[in-house]
């Protein structure tokens, strides 16, 4: 039986199993290695599974026949594994632990920046929040979803007559400063945003709200 947990303090996850030999008494125990298979979905489908790592037979952490795998810098996904023996023959897949973060988020682990400026330079163009052990890359136009402690978010900005301007579910925000109404930029000013952080399944993370200062030379768009 797999079973696992998360270490919120060091942001890894904890995969512990027994190992059975079922051999009878004169067969000589062939196990090579367990193969680590990991989703970052939340799924119960083997096809989605990727091979993420192996432990072998031998491994120094293990305690008698209870063995221990950590997964570095993730607090989201799901695992299975499978034995190997020494010329390849592969046992039944083990059962999917589904692994989520319930470690919450802190202040210093999602910020939002509070300024930007959105006029064609290059330079600060988009804004983009900070994720603890996330990488945000910095092309505003792509919308994927960044492989995030934050899984999702529900990100709405507002103008200072309180018009929507900007909605996401995109963990790394990557506005471009234009508003969805209309795709122009914003005009220069004060912006009203509120943020709700899931993890996991849809797990409630947090909430952020506060303004963001836009600086957009009037509002005038960014030369293409």
């Amino acid at each position: 039986m797999l079973d696992g947990d998360s270490n919120c303090e060091e942001k890894q996850m904890i995969l512990e199993w027994e190992y059975v030999l079922t051999c009878d008494e004169y067969m000589e125990d062939d196990m090579e290695k367990f193969i680590i298979n990991f989703s970052s979905e939340m799924t119960f489908d083997y096809s989605k599974f990727v091979k993420h790592d192996s432990v072998y037979h031998d491994d120094p952490n293990r305690l008698g026949n209870r063995y221990y795998y950590t997964h570095e810098r993730t607090l989201n996904g799901a695992y299975y594994i499978i034995a190997v023996d020494f010329v390849g023959n592969k046992s039944e897949p083990s059962n999917i632990v589904l692994m989520f973060d319930d470690c919450g988020v802190s202040e210093d682990e999602y910020i939002i920046p509070n300024v930007f400026t959105p006029n064609g330079d290059g330079i600060n163009d988009c804004l983009i929040a900070n994720i603890y052990m996330c990488h945000c890359n910095e092309d505003c136009d792509d919308r994927s979803k960044d492989d995030c402690v934050i899984t999702s978010i529900d990100m709405q900005i507002f103008n200072r007559a309180g018009k929507l301007v900007f909605e996401t579910d995109v963990p790394c925000i990557k506005w471009n400063g234009r508003d969805i109404n209309n795709e122009k930029i914003v005009p220069s000013g004060v912006y009203f945003y509120t943020c709700e952080l899931f993890k996991g399944n849809k797990e409630p993370a947090g909430r952020r709200s506060g303004f963001i200062h836009v600086y957009s030379e009037g509002g005038r768009s960014p030369a293409r």
